[in-house]
């Protein structure tokens, strides 16, 4: 079932997911104007979409220290406008992961920009890792 619908989303059964992994968004430490973090993100994105990528993942992963729960609005606002500037320019199925593990604002920012799917690093229970106990 779960193979029928990877197919269905991508269009091909073992699809590549290209990762775009934003610099620091405004508001986090050694973050830059976020015009700069959009520009290096469509830069990320043409490339992986000139490689032949079957989809793309937007993630947040140069927010360290990440919060362990709910992130702030900043983050979301963020995210949702690179990831709307993507989405206006790209035909695949986009999908968006904010760290540490918030799905509910992955969902809201995926929900926006009317991307296929989200990434929820920790769904149930709980894991031990770097940022500390981070539970689903």
């Amino acid at each position: 079932m779960i193979m029928g619908l990877v197919e269905e989303v991508f269009g091909v059964e073992k699809p590549i997911i290209g990762m775009i992994h934003l610099k620091p968004l405004p508001g986090t430490p050694g973050s830059a104007k976020l015009r700069d973090v959009l520009d290096l993100a469509l830069k990320d994105a043409e490339n992986l979409v000139e490689g032949g990528v079957d989809g793309l993942l937007i993630e947040n992963l140069f927010d360290s220290p990440f919060y362990p729960d709910k992130v702030p609005p900043h983050v979301i606002s963020s995210m949702t406008m690179i990831a709307w500037e993507i989405r206006k320019r790209y035909d695949l199925p986009i999908g968006v992961n904010i760290l540490r593990n918030d799905s509910e604002a992955s969902l809201a920012v995926a929900s926006t920009i009317g991307a296929k799917f989200i990434r929820v690093n920790v769904h149930i229970g709980c894991v031990v890792t770097d940022q500390g106990i981070i539970q689903g």
